[in-house]
């Protein structure tokens, strides 16, 4: 690695971000690729990046029934809550009502993932 490479790297967050153990991404053939999270990143390719966190908008009920938020464990920062109860409006969770828009304080218990739709995919 050079010294402008370094600096990039140190400038843009990379660095840090790795010692943090978030996941890094390198420009290769066209593409945004992993690293393996078993490798050590040996900074020989020209673009990195940390890889970007997925967006998501609050499901409303015909997607909640589709992902089947109705028959999945639903967890709040990381904690039981129970299974969903679908409604109109919003849904239920151990007799407490919320709204669409609460569904993305929720994950999923089986994936970790959040409970509305991803809206934008990784970009490339």
């Amino acid at each position: 690695m050079d010294r402008e490479l370094c600096k990039r790297l140190l400038d843009n967050g990379v660095l840090k971000a790795f010692s943090e153990g978030k996941t890094l991404q390198y420009f290769d053939s066209g593409k945004w690729e992993d690293f393996p999270d078993d490798c050590e990143p040996y900074f020989n390719f020209t673009d990195y990046r940390i890889k970007p966190e997925p967006k998501y908008i609050p499901f409303d009920f015909d997607t909640a029934v589709s992902a089947k938020m109705y028959n999945r464990i639903i967890e709040f920062r990381g904690i039981y809550h129970g299974f969903a109860y679908l409604s109109g409006k919003g849904f239920s969770i151990n007799g407490f009502h919320h709204d669409w828009e609460e569904s993305l304080k929720f994950t999923f218990a089986d994936t970790g993932s959040q409970c509305g739709i991803q809206v934008e995919g990784l970009p490339d």
